[in-house]
């Protein structure tokens, strides 16, 4: 039996399983996510404009929707865990260098979920300053 000389050793492996589909995927949108809050933290050029760009408040963004999977999905293997944590942690002293002392003011602070009462006093004080009515307003009475 004679063996091809132009094969390559990636062309007699068997197809992936789904499982190794699945985490390759989920890697592959971590490490976007990463490489991106990275790029808006100036760390990298932005590929359209050839410069680094600084944009805390969408980096703070992507590192809390990182912080959101790291919590909220059950299965992970040892790898996707360790690829989680490794890229929030490079992520957060980035983030901590460029911000340093001076935190935006939208990152910080949570807005408090207003009251019922409050509700209705927003929407009519919003009501009064827009130009263009709302279409629907909810009423608590």
């Amino acid at each position: 039996m004679e063996t091809d000389p132009t094969a390559k050793p990636e062309d007699n492996l068997p197809p992936p399983s789904p499982e190794e589909v699945a985490t390759a995927l989920f890697a592959e949108s971590i490490l976007t996510q990463a490489r991106t809050a990275m790029m808006l933290l100036g760390r990298a050029t932005h590929p359209a404009l050839e410069e680094p760009v600084v944009d805390t408040t969408r980096a703070k963004k992507l590192i809390d929707q990182l912080e959101v999977l790291e919590e909220n999905t059950t299965g992970l293997g040892a790898e996707e865990t360790r690829l989680i944590r490794e890229s929030l942690h490079s992520l957060r002293m980035a983030y901590v260098e460029v911000v340093g002392d001076n935190p935006p003011v939208d990152a910080t602070s949570k807005p408090e979920k207003p009251k019922p009462s409050d509700e209705k006093l927003v929407a009519e004080s919003a009501a009064d300053d827009d130009p263009i009515p709302k279409r629907f307003v909810k009423k608590y009475d």
